[in-house]
């Protein structure tokens, strides 16, 4: 087992807290900067958001200064090698981005930044 392996929590010691299929979401990354948060989430190339999820990203960037890009694509040694498809939440708001890349997720997190 590697060591990142052996960080990550399984979440179903505490089944017993929680009414029937709540359960924690997991988070890839997540910064924050004078009360703004942006919260990156990866997705392999043909993977999809869990409807549990969606509804957490949705709630969470309901509430201000909050937002969420997903990115789909390969990863080598836990870098992205490519991008496939983008998806923000914001304002409650699930969409797509156009000509998904690794330069335009960057400049997201670029444009995110400078708005703050």
């Amino acid at each position: 087992m590697t060591k990142l392996n052996e960080s990550v929590v399984r979440w179903s010691f505490i089944d017993d807290c929680l009414p029937g299929k709540e359960r924690p979401t997991d988070i890839d990354g997540a910064i924050e900067k004078k009360g703004h948060i942006l919260l990156l989430e990866h997705k392999g190339a043909s993977a999809h958001i869990s409807k549990g999820q969606s509804i957490f990203f949705r709630e969470f960037s309901k509430k201000p200064d909050c937002k969420v890009i997903v990115f789909f694509g390969a990863m080598k040694n836990n870098i992205p090698t490519n991008i496939v498809r983008l998806v923000v939440y914001e304002d409650g708001l699930y969409r797509e981005i156009p000509q998904p890349s690794i330069d335009k997720f960057k400049q997201m997190i670029r444009e995110w930044r400078q708005d703050i």
